[in-house]
């Protein structure tokens, strides 16, 4: 297994469920249809209404407790792979404090998380376990820091470009719905302040978009891309 570097548009765009899980829990759910609206057409998943997640019980996420969240991670990495390469605790420590946004996780709502985890957390992609066994679901912060993730990632690249995103890395149909509706989910929940961020403010725009188009006067310095 090669070496885990960690950022959080990663964690989202990855759906990292399936690099974390040791054994993907395949029993059989009984699944619900579910609409989330947001900004956007609405996204039409299957969602597990039994599924329970700790996330949707707690406070909203501090500093501390995304740091023992991938303390927990990297630990049970560790154990699987003693022969593999991890950050250590003290890397992640100065990683996280660094990612960790005044935009972003400080602006969450009051009670945000919770809302966002109770939400999602029927969704099939928060199925399995760690190494060690534990549910993904009993694992304080793995719900909350998917929608962080998802977050910083409008923040980074504009809305337009996140939805673009999720869809592309879906492998099916199913896929590409769970990560649409996570992500508007966490729009609507944990950062409706960036609803209207279609394109970030110093996004270099499309060349294609442009009228007229800049290609054809080599001479005028316009950038784009």
């Amino acid at each position: 297994m090669p070496e885990i570097r960690h950022s959080r548009s990663l964690v989202f765009a990855l759906a990292s469920v399936a690099a974390l899980s040791g054994c993907a829990g395949a029993e059989h759910r009984t699944l619900e249809a579910s609409v989330v609206t947001t900004t956007s057409e609405p996204v039409a998943v299957d969602r597990d209404p039994s599924a329970e997640c700790v996330d949707a019980d707690l406070p909203n996420l501090t500093l501390n407790d995304e740091l023992a969240y991938w303390s927990a991670i990297l630990d049970d990495q560790r154990r699987q792979y003693p022969q593999q390469s991890f950050p250590t605790d003290a890397e992640i420590r100065t990683q996280k404090k660094e990612e960790w946004s005044t935009d972003i996780d400080s602006a969450v709502p009051v009670g945000g998380d919770a809302a966002f985890a109770r939400d999602v957390c029927g969704l099939p992609s928060l199925d399995g376990a760690l190494y060690s066994g534990e549910p993904l679901r009993e694992i304080r912060g793995h719900v909350a820091t998917r929608g962080r993730s998802a977050c910083s990632l409008i923040l980074s690249d504009g809305l337009t470009a996140a939805r673009e995103t999720a869809d592309s890395l879906a492998l099916d149909d199913e896929a590409g719905a769970e990560a649409r509706y996570l992500l508007e989910s966490a729009v609507t929940h944990l950062c409706p302040q960036l609803s209207d961020l279609v394109t970030p403010a110093d996004a270099i725009p499309r060349c294609a978009v442009l009228e007229p188009d800049p290609s054809a006067k080599s001479d005028e310095q316009v950038f784009c891309n």
